[in-house]
């Protein structure tokens, strides 16, 4: 028997005063305490568990199919996980499931829903009359585009001008839900009516996603080119699957999140590199193998390039691989991975830096 729902699907009633039964399900006692617990993103939105299936134990007794629970210690089942994860041998990995209820934007959901391995259930316009809630960005989420990235922004826009363009946003979201409002009173249908609220304004759904093809969306959404207010809500999923399953969280996050994939002449360089030899790799293949490094890195280069007189072609070729254009200088790999990796160019940047007085920390 099952604890009941409140009459609407979208509140949830305080846990401590819904029945409890006994249960002969597998349960979490992490899981079972995140259950209703709102993981606050962005300014209004949220990321809640509703209901899960499996844990780690669960993973462990399908990956053995022939052993009960608690054959094996603790420590040996989670040595099982890390070599499943590790090895990508997923499919016991998908037998743990979480389901939970979002209110995100719609811009944000649109990103989401590339994840064709989730079932989802959205709040429908047609049906209902959405809320006047907007996401309104704060002043430093104002930034230029990128120079160096079409999809990304760049630098914080000056403060005088991100106030003036954060007013002009508010009011067009408000002038919008005004006209929709009215659109409503004059008879017009909700479906039609929906067509002037933008990207901004707040949906809700339930999603429902197993655990292997969860690992795979964080992989995507929470990765530094993501949309920071896409990440927002991967980042709280991280913690929804930390609770459920918290050794496959860990796994994950060493083996998945956390890895890069070198082809074989990557793997060369790298041997090169620990010998003290220069990298040979060029051209293109160079930088992305300078870019899957920079995952590694704890924090990445940022420097002011323009100010220290670079090219913008010589921006773009070091943008993007673990050195940031715009900034204060903070702490990066050693001067000799650099050298190794740029060679000249490393040179070059360490004199340029050095002659506008820029310290670079940490090396």
């Amino acid at each position: 028997m099952t604890n009941p729902q409140p009459d609407n699907p979208k509140i949830f009633a305080d846990p401590a005063t819904m029945p409890t039964y006994e249960t002969k399900r597998l349960t979490v006692p992490s899981a079972e305490a995140l259950i209703g617990v709102p993981l606050r993103c962005l300014d209004k939105g949220f990321v809640r568990l509703v209901d899960y299936m499996g844990g780690d134990a669960r993973v462990v007794q399908s990956a053995r199919v022939s052993y009960g629970e608690g054959t094996k210690t603790i420590r040996d089942d989670a040595a099982l996980i890390d070599y499943l994860i590790r090895n990508a041998h997923t499919s016991p990995i998908e037998q743990v499931e979480t389901v939970t209820h979002w209110k995100l934007p719609i811009f944000v959901a649109r990103q989401i829903v590339r994840t064709r391995t989730a079932s989802l259930n959205e709040e429908s316009a047609r049906y209902s009359i959405l809320g006047n809630e907007f996401w309104v960005p704060s002043l430093e989420e104002l930034r230029a585009q990128s120079s160096t990235n079409k999809q990304m922004s760049g630098e914080v826009l000056p403060r005088e001008l991100a106030e003036k363009l954060l007013a002009a946003i508010v009011a067009e979201q408000q002038s919008g839900y005004t006209l929709y409002e009215e659109l409503l009173r004059q008879g017009l249908s909700r479906e039609v009516a929906r067509i002037v609220l933008d990207a901004a304004v707040y949906t809700e759904w339930y999603w429902k996603i197993d655990a292997k093809n969860l690992i795979d969306t964080l992989r995507l959404r929470d990765d530094s080119h993501a949309q920071p207010q896409t990440q927002a809500y991967a980042r709280a999923m991280k913690e929804v699957l930390r609770a459920v399953a918290p050794q496959v969280y860990a796994s994950a996050d060493e083996h998945v999140w956390g890895a890069a994939r070198f082809g074989r002449s990557e793997r060369q360089a790298l041997a090169d590199m620990l010998d003290g030899v220069e990298c040979r790799i060029e051209g293109g293949a160079r930088d992305r193998f300078v870019a899957k490094l920079a995952i590694a890195k704890p924090n990445p280069l940022y420097l002011p390039l323009e100010r220290i007189g670079f090219a913008d072609e010589e921006v773009m070729r070091l943008d993007g691989h673990g050195i940031r254009t715009g900034g204060d200088l903070v702490e990066c790999a050693t001067r000799g991975a650099l050298r190794s990796l740029f060679g000249d160019t490393a040179e070059d940047l360490f004199r340029r830096a050095d002659a506008a007085g820029l310290v670079l920390r940490g090396w």
